[in-house]
Order: C-alpha cells, then sequence, then structure tokens
C-alpha cells in the first residue's frame, strides 16, 4: 500500500463519518455524535470539491436531522394531508377480438355474422363455448375482450364498464365510447376481411347491456340484438335521442325463469319499454339460472334465420 496523504486521509474521514450519519439514521435513534467527526466530515467533502449544505447535518436520504444533543427523531414520514387519487384518461389501446368460423366456411359466400359479449369477470376465451355453439350452427362468431382487466376469484376477468372500481359516476364514460366506437368498429373490420350478410349481436348480463345498447345505438349495422341474462334495464343508459331512430333493430330477450343475480323482471321492463317505442320485440323464458344453455342458443339460431328478419 502506498503512502498516506492528506487528501486521502480526508476522503477516508469523510467516508466514515457519513457511515456513522447514515448507520445512526437507520436503526432510528439519533444518539450522540462526536461534532468533530462530523465537522471533519464536512470539512474533507469541502476538500474534494463536494458542496455540503449544511443544516444540523441533515440526512437528506432519510429525513432525520442529525444532533449531537436531540436524541428524539422527528418522524420518519409525514402524515399526507391530501388523500391519493386515481385520474382516469382517453386513451387508444388495441383489443383483440376472437373470430370463430364454421367447418363449412366458403369465403366465396355471404355468412351471418354474430358478435358476441360475455359478460362481467368473464373473458373472450372463456365465452368461447358460447361461440362454438353458434359456429357449429353456421355462423361466424366473433368475441370481443372487454377493455378493463382486474382480478376476480383469484383468477384475471374483464369488465365492459369499470363497474368493479365501484364508481358508477365512470360508467357512461366508459361503455360510451365501446357502444359507439369500438364495437362498430369491431363490425366494419370483420366486413372488410371477410364476406358477411346480416349482423346480429349477442350478449350475456353485463355483456347483454352493452349489446342492446350497441345495437340501437347503430341500428344501421345490425339485423338484430339478442340479450341472455340481462341484470337491469333503464332507458337512462342510452344516448339521448337513439331510442327513437333504432325501431328497424328486432330484439330477442333470453333469461332463466331461476335467475338468482339478475331479475327476470328486468328482461321484462325492456320488453315492456322497448315494445312501447315502436320495437319488434320477443322474451323468451326458460328453467334455468343465471346461463347460456346450449338448447337456448339453438333457439337463438332458429330465430335469426326465421324468413321474416330484415337484411342488412
Amino acid at each position: 500500500m502506498g503512502p498516506s496523504t492528506p487528501a486521502f486521509t480526508a476522503r477516508v474521514a469523510a467516508v466514515l463519518a457519513m457511515l456513522t450519519v447514515a448507520a445512526v439514521a437507520a436503526v432510528g435513534t439519533v444518539r450522540a455524535v462526536d461534532s468533530v467527526v462530523a465537522m471533519g466530515a464536512v470539512d474533507a467533502l469541502v476538500a474534494m470539491n463536494t458542496v455540503v449544505a449544511v443544516d444540523t447535518m441533515a440526512a437528506v436520504d432519510t429525513g432525520f436531522a442529525v444532533s449531537a444533543v436531540d436524541s428524539t427523531p422527528p418522524p420518519i414520514l409525514a402524515a399526507r394531508s391530501f388523500p391519493q387519487q386515481t385520474l382516469w384518461h382517453d386513451a387508444t389501446a388495441l383489443l383483440p377480438t376472437r373470430i370463430h368460423f364454421p367447418d363449412d366456411f366458403d369465403a366465396t359466400r355471404p355468412h351471418a355474422l354474430i358478435v358476441a359479449l360475455h359478460g362481467y369477470g368473464s373473458s373472450a376465451e372463456a365465452f368461447g363455448r358460447v361461440a362454438e355453439k353458434l359456429v357449429g350452427n353456421g355462423f361466424i362468431v366473433a368475441v370481443p375482450q372487454a377493455p378493463y382487466a382486474f382480478l376476480i376469484d383469484g383468477r384475471l376477468g374483464f369488465d365492459w364498464t369499470l363497474f368493479h372500481i365501484g364508481d358508477d359516476t365512470l360508467a357512461d364514460r366508459a361503455a360510451l365510447p365501446l357502444i359507439r366506437e369500438y364495437l362498430p368498429t369491431v363490425v366494419r373490420d370483420i366486413s372488410a376481411r371477410y364476406p358477411i350478410d346480416d349482423v346480429y349481436v349477442l350478449g350475456f348480463s353485463q355483456g347483454a347491456v352493452m349489446a342492446l345498447a350497441t345495437a340501437i345505438v347503430n341500428h344501421d349495422l345490425y339485423a338484430g340484438a339478442i340479450s341472455f341474462g340481462l341484470p337491469d334495464y333503464r332507458p337512462g343508459w342510452l344516448p339521448e335521442g337513439a331510442l327513437a331512430s333504432g325501431h328497424d333493430v328486432e330484439i330477442l330477450l333470453l333469461h332463466g325463469r331461476q335467475d338468482d343475480r339478475a331479475p327476470f323482471a328486468a328482461s321484462e321492463a325492456a320488453r315492456d319499454h322497448l315494445s312501447a317505442a315502436g320495437y319488434d320485440v320477443t322474451l323468451r323464458g326458460f328453467n334455468g339460472g343465471h346461463t347460456v344453455p346450449d338448447v337456448q342458443l339453438d333457439y337463438v339460431s332458429r330465430w335469426i334465420r326465421a324468413p321474416e328478419k330484415p337484411s342488412r
């Protein structure tokens, strides 16, 4: 080892002094610190061309003020005077849609398209069972993914309206862009790639609300809307003036009479209100709960293929 120099000694003194301050701060108790050592550290730092702001040797990273006489430290963290908040911002995002094709798919002839909207806490993947049943009946089925992910029962689920946040004021802000822009974009993108004839939108539970809303608002795109297990019906969630212009969209409401999660009365209310507004509405009750039975999907297929359906 080479001979000691004043500069080297100053550096060592500085390091030892700062380690002493850091160690004292780390244990949360300020003990008597040799003021000579402390000031020696300052002198050494100055000698190293390091600018130091000295205020009873404040330890900046920890918030402690080191004093040679005070043995009671201030609180590590000051109490927050303003609560934490979350802001929601509009943004453009890429969202997936799973497209299922029938075995006899022929790119030279048009097929009916069903856009199938999963329920709250589900996913496009999980709703694939419904899609595969409808595909087996000869339809192209597109299953978009709801945009808002959250944990439910230890797994990842998806939400159409930020319902899991528990703030009703966010529902319209979250849902309206999906109704007016996202779901119509799904239809237009698929129609640009594949030969599509009539388009129907089917939804389960929360997805049923979205299905009815997007079909009525975008009545130029859809021949009909199919609802399973509608959880609630409030005319106010449709944009103003939308109900008066969408009469050519046919509505099929299916609901389990033993549904303990979404009351059958919600579908009855939807039937009564939409019928009074001039819509062609069919309500079909079935024995079962909050579910989408295969036998009812067979009925949906027959309803779509009925000759009196409007053409787009």
